[in-house]
């Protein structure tokens, strides 16, 4: 029996065809492999460490290393995921990156201004200035801070 330990066991079950011998073939490997792919990031998913799409992204990942095509993954992802899964356009566009040797499966950094400067530093900055005097002003804490009204 195959256990995957993190911090207790989980039972992954036994690579045992259904006439009960054990099963040395590459699919049933292919399968467990799966398996504790499926599971490990299940409990990353739930413990806030992936994201719902990078999820997704490493699934589709394997269906791609393991030579399932575009439109098939796409199915498997869709039987799994529901509305939520990555339209087709993005499946082929992952797939593409996976197949040419990609292995990130998080969004590549993106050029231009950054969306906000409303931060959670920014915030306690401005949260302290005004705990500690409640007097200032909104032009006032802009020069202090650096930040423009609108992030104020």
């Amino acid at each position: 029996m195959r256990t995957l330990n993190l911090g207790h066991s989980l039972d992954l079950g036994e690579t045992k065809h259904r006439t009960g011998r054990s099963c040395s073939s590459s699919m049933c490997h292919l399968f467990f492999t799966f398996k504790m792919l499926f599971l490990c990031l299940s409990m990353f998913l739930m413990a806030g460490v992936v994201t719902a799409k990078q999820e997704q992204r490493a699934n589709l990942k394997f269906l791609v290393k393991s030579g399932c095509g575009v439109a098939e993954a796409w199915r498997r992802l869709r039987a799994v995921f529901g509305d939520s899964t990555m339209s087709q356009t993005q499946v082929r566009v992952w797939a593409k990156r996976f197949r040419e040797g990609e292995n990130n499966i998080n969004d590549r950094p993106r050029p231009g201004r950054p969306k906000s400067k409303r931060t959670a530093a920014n915030i306690r900055v401005i949260r302290d200035l005004v705990e500690n005097d409640g007097r200032w002003s909104v032009r006032s804490l802009c020069n202090e801070t650096g930040l423009t009204r609108h992030v104020v």
